[in-house]
């Protein structure tokens, strides 16, 4: 299990989704993403969780269309 801290989710959210190289079958940043998704669940209140699904998807929303679009 992962622990993180609402404050660095930024950079945990940098380090998986925006400055990783995506390769096939490279699940690194989907299995990272489902740790912290489970420690928010078992430890943490639903903020916490909420926190981080919102942020990855928006960055990976970002990510998609900085890199993809231009």
């Amino acid at each position: 299990m992962l622990v993180f801290s609402p404050s660095e989710l930024t950079q945990i959210f940098d380090s998986l989704i925006s400055n990783f190289q995506p390769s096939l079958r490279n699940s690194q940043p989907a299995n990272t993403l489902y740790l912290l998704a489970r420690f928010a669940c078992l430890t943490c209140d639903h903020t916490w969780l909420e926190d981080l699904i919102i942020g990855a998807t928006d960055t990976i929303e970002e990510t998609f269309f900085v890199s993809f679009l231009t």
